[in-house]
């Protein structure tokens, strides 16, 4: 099975350590980072002179984003959607050969970034204090756009107590064999990720209690933690491995059942929950996570020859005008906390009922992960 390289050190770091499975990384020079910042009316006269601009990304509200950019500012806009590995694929083999391509790219999973992107020096690094104002970070050169959460969800029609589904090791009793989906984490590395952050050993002490909560005894452990034995029952009990959130929440949202479904996908699928006639219910209190959040990044690569049109770019991401094509979708956070958001739940209280990338660990761990899913039987 496929393994990925990732690497979760500092943009700056000098020297990397051995990767998992024994290869050693190589030795990067020190990042130069550009501290060089116009104002917003210079910067707008620069990226306009420049004319145009390349963008990569995974998701399609960012073509109706880079549309509206492009009426606004008058620059053209090249914008390509392409599928997480393909796009990994693709800007690594654009800056290896060094045959010129996208300027920006916006990406979900960070580990692999980290590994096959800043560890080959892909990525132009830069600040920016007007943005910074807006984010509460400075660093643009991992610059987040956006958080986006992924939670448990069961079909309502039902059962409609709001408090249905109270706890993660629900999904792995045997009286639900059979009923769970998610997107499979080889098509979408950040629900590896997720798998990866249960096994921390923060997330697992929480993972034991929880279980013990649910079962009302001790876990007996036949795996490292209770974050591993989870993921070893939810396989065991029958998980269905999907394509895709929006399938999967069409499936388990479907009326007229026999059963009641659970999912594991995108909260924003709530948004169009209504026009599709879906039943769809989460608990926020569920224990001790409701689901996971991740960010999407926004990257300018180092080979851009429209860095300026790429720095306006992200900019008019972190405003009303790019962040209007998210505002309506429950579940995504701008990094802009002065934005409008969706649904009732806030971005400081979805940080204390989900599970967040930590990416050094993911680097460290996810192989392990990997490896141990494969030797589920």
């Amino acid at each position: 099975m496929k393994r990925f390289l990732l690497c979760l050190c500092l943009v700056s770091a000098l020297i990397f350590p051995t990767f998992a499975n024994g290869e050693k990384e190589k030795t990067t020079a020190p990042a130069i980072v550009d501290e060089t910042e116009l104002s917003q009316e210079d910067l707008i006269a620069a990226a306009q002179k420049e004319g145009k601009l390349v963008v990569y990304g995974t998701h399609s509200y960012i073509e109706k984003a880079a549309a509206a950019f492009q009426e606004k500012y008058g620059i053209q806009v090249s914008w390509t959607q392409l599928g997480e590995t393909d796009l990994i694929q693709k800007i690594s083999a654009e800056c290896s050969s060094n045959a010129g391509g996208a300027d920006l790219v916006y990406a979900q999973d960070g580990s692999r970034i980290k590994g096959e992107w800043i560890n080959q020096n892909y990525i132009y690094n830069w600040k920016s204090k007007r943005l910074g104002a807006l984010t509460g970070n400075e660093d643009m050169s991992m610059s987040v756009f956006e958080y986006s959460c992924k939670a448990f969800i069961w079909n309502n029609e039902l059962e409609s107590d709001g408090k249905y589904l109270s706890n993660i090791w629900q999904i792995t009793d045997p009286q639900y064999k059979g009923l769970f989906s998610m997107k499979d984490p080889y098509a979408e590395g950040v629900n590896f990720n997720f798998f990866t952050m249960l096994t921390s050993d923060e997330n697992a002490t929480k993972m034991a209690k929880a279980y013990k909560d649910y079962y009302g005894k001790d876990i007996a452990l036949t795996t490292p933690n209770a974050g591993y034995e989870w993921i070893k029952a939810a396989y065991k009990n029958g998980m269905i491995l999907g394509t895709s959130d929006t399938k999967i929440s069409e499936e388990i949202g479907a009326k007229g059942q026999s059963v009641t479904r659970i999912g594991l996908f995108a909260v924003q699928r709530f948004a169009t929950a209504k026009v599709k006639n879906l039943a769809l219910a989460m608990n926020t209190g569920m224990d001790p996570y409701v689901g996971f959040y991740y960010p999407i990044y926004s990257i300018i690569l180092k080979q851009s020859t429209h860095k300026n049109a790429a720095k306006l770019f992200v900019e008019f991401m972190l405003s009303e005008d790019g962040w209007q094509f998210w505002k309506n979708n429950v579940g995504d956070y701008s990094a802009n906390k002065n934005l409008p958001y969706a649904g009732d739940i806030s971005f400081d209280q979805w940080s204390k009922v989900a599970v967040l990338e930590n990416m050094d660990f993911v680097y460290q761990n996810r192989v392990k992960v990997e490896d141990f899913i494969v030797g589920i039987n």
